[in-house]
């Protein structure tokens, strides 16, 4: 998971989080070149992206602490990421707009 636009929320950040996205699709593809030529099985990745509000900070206990983001934005993107295949990057009508 990334988050885009935390601690501070700019205008870019939907725009910064499809530009990673993509970059990393494309890197992907160079890593299952190098795989392949090394005798390994490719890998492949989809992807989901939702903007909106999320709850985020530090999550857990003094023995477990973790920065994360929790709320209906986070479910939305983990559903578009559970739904998309190897290679693709779906994107939400918040995250498209």
């Amino acid at each position: 998971m990334a988050i885009f636009g935390a601690p501070t929320a700019t205008p870019e950040d939907a725009l910064n989080a499809v530009k990673a996205a993509i970059t990393m699709q494309k890197r992907i593809i160079k890593l299952n070149q190098e795989l392949q030529a090394d005798g390994f099985e490719q890998i492949s990745v989809g992807m989901g992206l939702h903007t909106g509000e999320a709850t985020i900070g530090y999550i857990g206990s003094d023995k477990r602490s973790e920065y994360t983001a929790i709320g209906d934005t986070v479910n939305l993107a983990s559903r578009l990421e559970s739904n998309a295949t190897g290679g693709q990057i779906l994107i939400s009508e918040a995250t498209e707009a």
